[in-house]
């Protein structure tokens, strides 16, 4: 990842997150869905680019603190660049923001029919907060501990 560089997304990048954003989620957010949490207090937007090219959006992931506990909003890897382990490089540093700061639970929805996002959770030592066959709607609560509460 040493060709990469992490960033805080900006105004100028909601044209590109909206794109991706339309390419991979079964349910996409809208341009000012994005806005608003790019802008909201508390929340952390960033982007992965290349370092030679800073303006090319690869992926990006949005989270926020309440309490102790995280909430991870929206994560998404272009398609062209999934499977390289970006979304694997934010999900750690989103961990690790959320480890110094005494974070104890993280939390997720997951949209029930997206089996390689869920994979994905799993991967990272997420469990379902309730078995998605008991619960209704199209998403489904994922969670994680991590430090004992």
């Amino acid at each position: 990842m040493d060709n990469l560089i992490l960033r805080r997304a900006r105004i100028s990048d909601l044209h590109q997150l909206h794109l991706i954003e339309s390419r991979v989620q079964p349910i996409p957010w809208s341009i000012k869905g994005l806005e608003n949490e790019m802008t909201a207090a508390g929340v952390k937007f960033w982007v992965i680019t290349p370092r030679s090219r800073t303006s090319q959006i690869l992926a990006y992931i949005c989270f926020r603190t309440v309490a102790l506990e995280g909430y991870l909003l929206n994560i998404a890897v272009d398609e062209p660049y999934q499977g390289k382990g970006y979304g694997y490089y934010m999900l750690t540093k989103a961990l690790d923001f959320w480890r110094k700061q005494d974070v104890r639970k993280v939390v997720l929805d997951v949209y029930k029919g997206n089996s390689r996002a869920i994979s994905f959770y799993i991967k990272f030592g997420f469990s379902f907060a309730c078995p998605p066959d008991k619960t209704t709607g199209k998403f489904a609560v994922m969670t994680m501990k991590l430090f004992a509460e």
